[in-house]
């Protein structure tokens, strides 16, 4: 988690950073000082604050290096690195230390994250790094009691390396059984009338963001539950009398044949069930033939 997370920027940073910083980063202890010839750079968090979870916060996510989704803490993890000059340096290698990290750091792969990223489970995904701030020791300058070095901060999620990850079946489908849209009709039908010709119906349906629906399902029912007397046509049959109509910009758009006698019927609209067959009606216009 954190703590593979610092060793992981410790073993980079060292790697990455020029003579005579290369392979001097260390995870800070508490009693850190400098080896006699060589500087040090000291890093260690101090500071994790955990993100607010709002709908679904303890869903399973997929993370790098593991085969199952498993529980992760999301966080911004704040990190201290105090560089420290050999013991026959002084504040001039801080500096050069200091800028070294600076110009590191501002590359755009440690930025997203993408220069931590290694083989197999690491324990953490690190989204987003930024320095906060540098400090340089000079006496009587501001912040001269903090020791030279910088604050960064990384956004990400974490977890303990080789937990075990959610069991089951993974949910590779899922329909949607009701839904509510305020389907409108696109312009308000003529006077029907028993025997007349075919008419244009049009119905309006919103977009929604969170569900590409792309067709709907119509279908005809009198008032005592029997199958409609008139006909629809356009799209292309579903199961039984259900069309299934394709929505273009919007709109659905068919046509209704009224039967050769007055009748009641209702034209039932909602979205296709997956078997080509008319689901969980949403909407239903009366169509009054006289």
């Amino acid at each position: 988690m954190i703590s593979d997370f610092e060793t992981r920027l410790v073993s980079l940073l060292g790697a990455q950073l020029p003579a005579p910083f290369t392979g001097t980063v260390e995870r800070a202890a508490g009693n850190d000082t400098a080896h006699d010839s060589e500087p040090r750079i000291y890093l260690g968090a101090y500071k994790i604050q955990a993100e607010p979870k709002g709908f679904g916060g303890n869903r399973r996510v997929a993370v790098p290096g593991v085969s199952d989704r498993i529980r992760v803490l999301s966080a911004t993890v704040y990190v201290n690195i105090n560089v420290l000059p050999a013991n026959n340096e002084d504040r001039r290698q801080q500096l050069q230390g200091i800028e070294q990290l600076r110009y590191l750091l501002d590359d755009e792969s440690f930025q997203t994250g993408a220069a931590l990223l290694d083989a197999g489970d690491q324990g953490f995904r690190i989204d987003r790094v930024g320095v906060i701030d540098s400090v340089i020791e000079v006496t009587n300058a501001p912040d001269a009691d903090r020791p030279s070095g910088m604050t960064l901060m990384a956004e990400g999620i974490f977890w303990p390396i080789g937990v075990s990850g959610e069991a089951g079946v993974a949910i590779d489908e899922m329909r949607i059984r009701g839904l509510l849209v305020d389907l409108q009709l696109g312009s308000a039908l003529p006077t029907l009338s028993a025997g007349d010709s075919a008419i244009d119906i049009q119905v309006r349906v919103p977009k929604i963001t969170i569900l590409d629906f792309d067709r709907i399902a119509i279908d005809l029912i009198q008032a005592d539950g029997q199958a409609g007397a008139g006909s629809l046509a356009g799209g292309r049959a579903g199961t039984g009398t259900v069309r299934l109509i394709d929505i273009v910009s919007d709109t659905a758009t068919f046509r209704y044949t009224p039967p050769a006698e007055p009748v009641t019927e209702f034209l039932q609209v909602g979205y296709d069930d997956g078997d080509s067959g008319l689901g969980t009606v949403v909407k239903q216009f009366r169509l009054e033939v006289r």
